[in-house]
C-alpha cells in the first residue's frame, strides 16, 4: 500500500510540476470529466497563445478488470496530449472541432490477466468537441497507447507490453463533459 501511495504522490507532483511550465505560457481552456469503458477521469485542458492547440491533462482510475467483478481496486493513470484543432465549423448554436496529437502516460494499473505495475508509454488522443453558447462543451476522442508494463509475479519482475492500451483503449471512445472557462 505504501509503494501505491508513493506512485500516487509522484505522478501527482509531475503533474502539478507540468502544470506550472504549461501555465506561464497559455490560458485555461475547460475543465471536466472524461468517461470510458476502460476508466472515469478528471481532465484540465488549456490553451496555446495561438489557440490553435491545447494542452491535455488527464487523472484517471482505471477500471480494467474492475467493471468484470475480477478486481475490487482500481488503478491510477495520468496523460498528457498536446491536442492540435484540425478543422473548426460553426454554427448559430455550436462550434465543431476536430483535434489530434500526441502525448504520453503512466500509472499504475492492471492489465490483461496480470496484475498491478507500473505502466508508461506514449499515447495519442484524436477526436471532436462540439463547444455550445452556454459554457458547456462535449467532446467524444479515442486515446490508444503503446506503453511498457511491469508486474511483479511471485517477486520475479515481468515486463511486458500494456495490451489494455493497445486494444482496449484504441476501440473504447471517451466522452468529455467539460466547462469552458
Amino acid at each position: 500500500m505504501n509503494r501505491l501511495r508513493s506512485i500516487i504522490v509522484l505522478l501527482v507532483s509531475l503533474v502539478t510540476a507540468g502544470q506550472a511550465e504549461i501555465s506561464a505560457q497559455s490560458m485555461m481552456k475547460a475543465a471536466g470529466a472524461e468517461f470510458a469503458f476502460t476508466g472515469i477521469g478528471i481532465s484540465l485542458q488549456k490553451y496555446t497563445l495561438s489557440r490553435s492547440a491545447f494542452h491535455d491533462i488527464t487523472i484517471a482510475a482505471d477500471l480494467q478488470d474492475v467493471l468484470t467483478g475480477q478486481s475490487r481496486l482500481p488503478g491510477v493513470r495520468i496523460s498528457y496530449t498536446m491536442d492540435y484543432v484540425l478543422a473548426t465549423a460553426s454554427t448559430d448554436t455550436f462550434t465543431l472541432r476536430w483535434f489530434a496529437g500526441p502525448g504520453f502516460t503512466a500509472g499504475y494499473v492492471r492489465d490483461m490477466k496480470s496484475g498491478f505495475g507500473i505502466m508508461a508509454g506514449i499515447c495519442g488522443n484524436a477526436g471532436a468537441e462540439f463547444s455550445f453558447r452556454v459554457p458547456v462543451c462535449i467532446s467524444i476522442s479515442f486515446t490508444p497507447c503503446l506503453a511498457t508494463h511491469i508486474s511483479y509475479g511471485s517477486g520475479i519482475p515481468n515486463l511486458d507490453l500494456y495490451r489494455s492500451g493497445i486494444i482496449l483503449q484504441s476501440i473504447s471512445p471517451k466522452l468529455g463533459i467539460r466547462y469552458e472557462f
